[in-house]
C-alpha cells in the first residue's frame, strides 16, 4: 500500500506533462524493482542495531545525498577539461 502511495505522490507532480503510458511504465518499475530496494534498507535489519527512523526520513536523506554526490561528480567529470564536448 505504502508503495502505491508514494507512486501517487509522483502522479502529481507530473499531473498533465507526461502520457499515461509513461506514468504507467515508470509505476510498474517503482512498485516492483525501486521502492522494494529502498523499503530493504530500513526494514531490512537496521532495526536489530537499534536504528529508529522517525517518519521514513532517512532514506529520503540518504538518497538525495547520493543524487547531490553523483551531480557533483558528473559536473566535475565535464568541468575538468573545461568542455562538454568528447
Amino acid at each position: 500500500m505504502f508503495a502505491a502511495t508514494a507512486a501517487t505522490i509522483v502522479s502529481g507532480a507530473v499531473a498533465e506533462r507526461i502520457k499515461i503510458n509513461g506514468y504507467l511504465i515508470f509505476t510498474i518499475i517503482f512498485v516492483a524493482l525501486i521502492y522494494p530496494v529502498i523499503r530493504s534498507w530500513k526494514w531490512g535489519g537496521l532495526d536489530a542495531y537499534g536504528f529508529y527512523d522517525f517518519a521514513g526520513s532517512s532514506v529520503p536523506l540518504a538518497i538525495m545525498g547520493v543524487f547531490m554526490i553523483w551531480f557533483g561528480w558528473f559536473g566535475f567529470n565535464g568541468g575538468s577539461v573545461l568542455s562538454a564536448n568528447p
